[in-house]
């Protein structure tokens, strides 16, 4: 006699008014512990940018490690995600995951908000292969700040860059002479937007340099250049780099 499969049946069924509320806290505590990830990487922000951590350790990296066995690649991959968290808050409906906010972190804030906005725009849940899609379209537009590098002067330094420059300026930036408008795009100690004319003051220390690229405002990035070769000369600059366009 052959021994029967049991099959076991399962079936959808109404929840009483008690269930509901108890499933509405229960999501709730997932849905907070699903952000973690948003807290941790702004709370590694903040004890970078401020170096927070030298009160133990010589670097940030340094301090990752040992104090909470992070990696490099992982402790600016958290930071990353905040940042872009951060970005995207204007918008309202924020990733709730770090796999939908991974393919966004290569992109530009302005990228960035146009990825996100496609993906809230489309039918059913947000995916991550949704959230990639979008990425890639983005990135494969026709946009004029895409094709054009010389249409205006406003270049934001997207993350990933920005992940390779507190990387390399391990004490941070002290001088950013050509920060953007509003709320500035790079942590730095002392910044000049362009009415204050970056060019005039002194740049002392590690400097970060994004010029603008057009020239309608009467310098050109050979200027830019010529000032930081200049600084280097009479010892003020002690280390920088300078993002340029490459064509």
């Amino acid at each position: 006699m052959s021994e029967g499969l049991t099959v076991e049946v399962q079936s959808v069924s109404e929840l009483s008014s008690v269930e509901r509320q108890d499933l509405e806290l229960q999501e709730t505590v997932i849905e907070e512990g699903a952000l973690t990830f948003f807290r941790v990487g702004a709370a590694l922000a903040a004890i970078r940018d401020r170096h927070l951590y030298r009160g133990t350790h010589a670097t940030f990296e340094a301090y990752c490690q040992a104090r909470w066995e992070f990696g490099r690649s992982q402790a600016y991959r958290l930071i990353d995600s905040a940042a872009t968290i951060e970005n995207l808050s204007p918008i309202g409906d924020i990733p709730k995951k770090e796999s939908h906010v991974r393919p966004l972190v290569k992109l530009t804030p302005e990228q960035q908000r146009q990825a996100w906005q496609l993906v809230l725009n489309l039918d059913g849940p947000v995916t991550g292969d949704k959230v990639t899609q979008a990425a890639e379209q983005v990135q494969k537009s026709d946009s004029p700040q895409l094709s054009n590098p010389n249409s205006h002067d406003q270049h934001l330094t997207p993350p990933p860059v920005k992940t390779l420059l507190y990387g390399f300026f391990e004490n941070g930036i002290d001088v950013d002479p050509c920060c953007n408008e509003g709320q500035p795009n790079i942590e730095a100690r002392q910044h000049y937007r362009l009415e204050q004319d970056g060019l005039r003051p002194q740049w002392n220390g590690s400097v970060f340099v994004n010029p603008p690229y057009s020239g309608k405002h009467g310098s050109k990035m050979e200027d830019w250049a010529l000032k930081l070769r200049q600084e280097f000369a009479v010892g003020r600059t002690t280390e920088a780099i300078a993002l340029v366009p490459n064509y």
